[in-house]
């Protein structure tokens, strides 16, 4: 219910507060709001990572990402951390299979809302495409080339290949993060030193 108040009225009440503001013009002071914006995106997205690497702060955040309808960035987040993780090569290639499966292609269950031409998208799709085909070809028994340009790109899996998803992630989960760290402030504040919000 409280969830519910503060996502509905919360942004009403900051529409409202900036449109009864004079407008200036003033190029200096635009400038200065844009700096202070940029810094206030900038520690939301380092308390996020705080969150986030902190196990029971990430379950918390998890569950309050559930409740809001938007739990696939915190899901797909922990997801990479794991394939980061991951030595064993064919390991790493069964998990890159399935993260692209669930948050990544077209028609996921858990589509990301990000940018299809962005985020080194186009390149993990591809070898997605090879790996998927190449799967293919292996259950059905047909021969294939060990020198073949998809079978080397199978092998072009990196554990830094997600982490421009991973941080497209965290800018997504700004908004909810916004109410999780209102609805935990003191906690948060003195578990992890993540500092209130500060209010306009």
């Amino acid at each position: 219910m409280w969830d519910t108040f503060v996502s509905f009225t919360y942004p009403v009440f900051i529409l409202q507060r900036f449109k009864s503001e004079p407008k200036t013009d003033n190029s200096e002071t635009t400038q200065k709001s844009n700096s202070i914006q940029l810094s206030e995106t900038m520690n939301s997205e380092s308390n996020i990572r705080k969150i986030l690497l902190n196990e029971k702060w990430n379950d918390l955040f998890l569950k309050f990402s559930e409740k809001c309808f938007a739990c696939e960035d915190v899901m797909m987040w922990n997801a990479i951390e794991k394939f980061k993780a991951i030595k064993s090569e064919k390991q790493r290639r069964e998990l890159f299979y399935n993260i692209c499966n669930t948050y990544i292609r077209l028609g996921a269950p858990l589509e990301l809302n990000i940018s299809r031409k962005d985020f080194g998208i186009p390149e993990i799709m591809k070898t997605f495409e090879a790996l998927r085909e190449s799967a293919i070809r292996g259950s059905s028994g047909s021969p294939s080339g060990t020198d073949s340009p998809k079978k080397r790109t199978i092998f072009a899996i990196t554990s830094e290949m997600f982490d421009r998803i991973q941080t497209a992630c965290e800018h997504n989960m700004l908004d909810n993060y916004t109410r999780f760290q209102a609805s935990y402030e003191k906690q948060l504040e003195k578990e992890l030193g993540v500092l209130p919000i500060m209010k306009v």
